[in-house]
């Protein structure tokens, strides 16, 4: 008699949640709102901002979707169009309207630079995707896409348009069906996108070596200056420092010069604590075999005390620029465009290595060493305005191993951060590459902010962190990974990702799913003796996987091709303890479980949030590794010690 109070609660239940839907004639208008109260995607977002501070247009749709509580903004109408034809109605829903940006009367043309622009008043209004004209095939542009749709509500704008800048005219139906291609990469384009990554690294690395290679040109004892050496030397020579302390005040590099120790446990450089060490404001500068001492204690300057920031005062990059680029540090590089730091060791409160629009500067081998606590110290590299290089090197303590700010690409590979609240910090950065990389005490190993794309985070060790990988922005690749004993494995996030053969296995939450936009490809990867497979943001949205391996989900492989024979909710009743949990399959296979299944396929209305994997794998892709690691014989989740911030030197 139990079950069936349970299953005639179940139908009122079941009541309750269809009459909304049984009671909707489906005909109330769904109207346009304003682009901030959507959520958006489209153009990375540092686009978006640019064209608000600028002349700078950007055609925007947006989409109501049946099943998704958000209504969906596009920033570029290719964007849209190429969402539309990739998005299923299982996560989304059907379109029930769709809106575009209505360029009559707002003085729209083509700039010089080819970008589509308008005057800076010009505010473009809202009309139907159907009762639009667009200008395909134009000569108007915008950034990081080459093909612009531009939409007219009335046909003789449009037309103007054309004979101005080219193209033709097509209407909604047309439109929808162009090849734009597809929203996200690939995974193989994105395995090759990395493998381009590694070898330009590779390049980029020699070329710095190259710099240790210049003639000697003299020799300093420490009890001789530095300083007169370095304005002494020709430039594209060596200056090498004998064994000792060599005390400076601080020293400034300003022609291409080479500057090496006789090994960093040997040579110290010792500043004054009051400043940073030494500065470089030239090209093809090299600093090695040595190690820094007496770098000042300040972390971070006021804005006002900064002189020269590269960006316009009171945009929103001026506070990351002051905040993270003019503190004391052992070495700071200015407009340093192929420059090297090798073998170099530094214990600091503040920070380690500074780079300011210094082009392809590259670190290996460098050692820093921050503060116990991380609210005590700062940044081991800060990265800002240009491309750089950091491999091979280790962090211990502070606040963040790596810091990239307002760069269209770094990389940060087989380098090791420990005892620190980031490992590897990207904000507001273009391209980050993140590879190989060791992580452990932090609170989250791998950061990769919002308003960044063509990310990849691949083959990082994060263990004993509150969060292991954690990426935002649009279009990343986050691959091959290994995050354990961690709160939190991997945090999907972003959109339009590729989240693939990645290992989460002894955290006590393997994936979880934050993104409000389930536009993330998560295939191919093994969530394995968490405390919990999965969790997901408060929110009915479905994110809907495929392909990956959750450790006693309950099925069969019937046809042997590799998946289980039924579908896999971890964040359902079932899914919440199939992993050990020895009633999970006779709970699969309950009556009322069974009845949720078959009117949640047949009344589209009734959708629950969370996330279903709709072809779970029936065997490891690493079974190798998930035995060596169960083998550690230690609990889900559990740190290695009391304080998972903090280091062992």
């Amino acid at each position: 008699m139990e079950f069936w109070h349970v299953a005639a609660a179940g139908v009122l239940v079941l009541a309750a949640v269809l009459g909304p839907f049984a009671m909707s004639g489906g005909s109330q208008q769904v109207t346009a709102v304003p682009m901030e109260d959507t959520k958006s995607t489209g153009v990375p977002e540092n686009v978006v901002v640019r064209a608000h501070e600028s002349t700078l247009a950007l055609p925007t749709g947006q989409v109501a979707f049946s099943q998704f509580k958000f209504t969906v903004g596009y920033y570029g109408i290719t964007s849209m169009v190429a969402g539309l034809q990739e998005s299923t109605e299982r996560e989304f829903g059907r379109p029930m309207a769709v809106y575009v940006s209505d360029f009559t009367g707002t003085g729209v043309y083509v700039g010089g630079d080819g970008l589509l622009r308008t005057p800076m008043d010009a505010d473009p209004g809202w009309m139907t995707a159907r009762t639009a004209y667009f200008v395909v095939g134009s000569t108007a542009s915008i950034p990081t896409r080459n093909q612009t749709l531009v939409p007219f509500s009335n046909r003789s704008d449009a037309i103007e348009f054309t004979q101005q800048y080219g193209g033709r005219l097509e209407r909604w139906g047309a439109v929808h069906q162009l090849d734009v291609g597809v929203a996200g990469r690939s995974a193989s384009e994105w395995q090759r996108f990395s493998e381009t990554r590694s070898k330009r690294a590779d390049r980029t690395a020699a070329r710095a070596r190259s710099l240790l290679n210049r003639p000697v040109t003299a020799t300093v004892e420490p009890n001789e200056s530095l300083t007169a050496a370095v304005q002494a030397a020709p430039p594209n020579t060596t200056i090498r420092l004998a064994s000792g302390n060599h005390s400076v005040s601080d020293i400034t590099i300003d022609k291409p010069l080479t500057i090496r120790g006789d090994g960093a446990n040997r040579t110290r450089i010792i500043g004054d604590r009051n400043r940073s060490v030494v500065y470089v404001n030239t090209s093809r500068v090299a600093i090695a075999d040595l190690s820094l001492a007496g770098i000042g204690t300040v972390r971070t300057r006021d804005s006002a005390n900064v002189t020269s920031v590269p960006v316009r005062n009171e945009s929103f990059r001026e506070r990351y620029w002051t905040t993270h680029g003019y503190g004391d540090a052992g070495l700071v590089f200015e407009r340093s465009a192929r420059s090297l730091v090798m073998d170099v060791r530094m214990q600091t409160r503040a920070n380690g290595v500074i780079a300011r629009n210094s082009p392809n500067l590259t670190v290996s081998n460098l050692t820093v060493v921050g503060t116990q606590d991380w609210e005590d110290g700062f940044l081991g590299v800060s990265i800002l305005g240009a491309p750089a290089l950091v491999q091979n090197s280790t962090f211990y303590g502070g606040k963040v191993g790596v810091f990239a700010h307002d760069t269209q690409s770094f990389t940060v590979r087989d380098s090791s951060m420990e005892g620190m609240m980031i490992g590897v910090f990207s904000v507001y950065a273009q391209g980050a590459f993140a590879a190989g990389n060791d992580v452990e005490d932090t609170y989250v190993g791998v950061y990769i902010h919002d308003r960044s794309n063509r990310n990849v985070v691949t083959r990082n060790a994060v263990e004993n962190s509150r969060n292991g990988v954690l990426v935002f922005g649009r279009s990343s690749y986050v691959a091959e990974n290994v995050v354990t004993h961690n709160r939190h494995g991997i945090v999907v996030q972003g959109q339009y990702s590729v989240y693939e053969e990645n290992v989460a296995a002894f955290n006590r939450v393997g994936i979880r799913a934050m993104s409000l936009f389930p536009t993330n490809r998560v295939t191919d990867n093994d969530i394995a003796y968490n405390r919990q497979y999965a969790d997901t943001a408060r929110f009915n949205v479905l994110h809907v996987w495929q392909g990956n391996y959750w450790r006693g989900a309950p099925g069969v492989d019937t046809d042997g091709d590799g998946s289980l024979s039924r579908a896999f909710r971890p964040t359902g009743p079932v899914g919440m303890v199939a992993d050990g949990g020895t009633g999970a399959p006779t709970l699969a296979r309950s009556p009322t479980l069974k009845l949720l299944r078959q009117l949640q396929q047949t009344m589209p209305g009734l959708r629950f949030g969370g996330v279903v994997d709709a072809s779970p794998r029936a065997r490891s892709g690493h079974p190798t590794l998930l035995d060596q690691l169960a083998d550690t014989q230690r609990p889900p989740g559990q740190f290695d010690d009391e304080d998972e911030w903090d280091f062992t030197f």
